[in-house]
């Protein structure tokens, strides 16, 4: 039973040995194959076969994906390959080269043995890259804000569409016939009908005052004849012709203001009324305080006060009005 347990752990580790060998040495030939290359492109840039240092080095990294691994011989290759490009009289392959190294190391240095020309032309790939992050950084900042401002007017509008939507639900429209007939009617009815409260007011205030004055008139003039026995003759001519021409004047006034109120009440008739009034919505509903900021207000007028003084005597007519 031992020999068996031995037998097959010796037959595991064999197999372990195996799978090693078929993993790592094949990695290690292929480095030491990468650096031998390397090491042959370098040499001819330090001989100054630029054109064949440029070939060796494109074999190494000039296509889009680099025929070697290591990624520290990539940067170096490159290195070379833009110095090499730069000494042939091709600065725009070179600045691909370096891109690519500062793409892969933000950091890296050109050592200093380098010639200057070689440094200048990296500082300057340097300047490009750090000047388009930066635009990009501006425009990815000046897209966000766009954005941001347009999200901003989007929710403003929304907002301002939910008021304006309470503020329609919240009004309700009712609408009123008039009549022509009411509008024949003195005492500034047609004008209260079409809403023109104060020129309703004035032919009501005025019309009733006439009207006060015209009957006030009548009966003094009733009385001043039913006292006539009492009464001088020359007073009694006097006063009765002074109330009757003030009874006159006061109906001929009456009758025109009447004519004149139903005359205008019917040319500036209106068939219908509509008024807006506010419609009490849930809670739920409302958008909060700003939105009563637009609720529609019904204007109303304080109706001035009146005061209508009338005296009458045998002799003499006052007659007072205040409004």
């Amino acid at each position: 039973m031992t020999e068996i347990f031995r037998a097959t752990r010796g037959f595991l580790l064999i197999g372990l040995f195996s799978v090693a060998m078929e993993f790592f040495v094949p990695a290690a030939f292929a480095q030491t194959d990468e650096l031998r290359e390397f090491e042959t492109a370098r040499q001819a840039y330090t001989d100054a076969d630029y054109q064949r240092a440029v070939q060796l080095f494109e074999a190494l990294v000039g296509g889009p994906v680099p025929s070697i691994q290591n990624p520290a011989l990539v940067l170096e290759s490159r290195k070379y390959l833009g110095a090499a490009y730069l000494f042939v009289g091709q600065p725009s392959a070179a600045d691909q080269q370096f891109e690519a190294i500062l793409s892969a190391d933000s950091d890296y240095l050109i050592p200093a043995s380098f010639p200057e020309a070689v440094q200048e032309a990296f500082e300057s790939a340097r300047r490009r890259r750090v000047a388009h992050a930066l635009s990009a950084a501006e425009e990815s900042a000046r897209l966000e804000r766009e954005r941001r401002e347009a999200e901003m007017r989007h929710l403003v509008g929304q907002q301002e569409r939910m008021r304006r939507l309470e503020q329609l639900a919240s009004i309700e429209v009712v609408e009123r016939e008039n009549s022509r007939t009411l509008a024949l009617l003195p005492f500034g009815v047609g004008q209260f009908q079409n809403e023109d409260a104060r020129l309703g007011r004035f032919f009501a205030y005025t019309e009733g005052a006439l009207a006060l004055v015209s009957l006030g008139t009548a009966i003094g003039h009733a009385v001043v004849r039913a006292r006539a026995n009492r009464l001088d003759p020359l007073s009694l001519r006097r006063s009765a012709r002074a109330l009757r021409w003030a009874n006159w004047a006061s109906t001929g006034a009456l009758a025109v203001m009447a004519v004149a109120g139903v005359i205008q009440a019917q040319v500036r008739f209106h068939p219908r009324i509509r008024h807006e009034r506010r419609r009490e919505l849930p809670d739920d509903l409302r958008l909060g305080p700003d939105a009563q900021d637009s609720e529609a207000s019904e204007t109303s007028y304080a109706d001035p006060a009146l005061e209508l003084v009338l005296a009458v005597t045998p002799v003499s007519l006052d007659l007072t009005l205040h409004f």
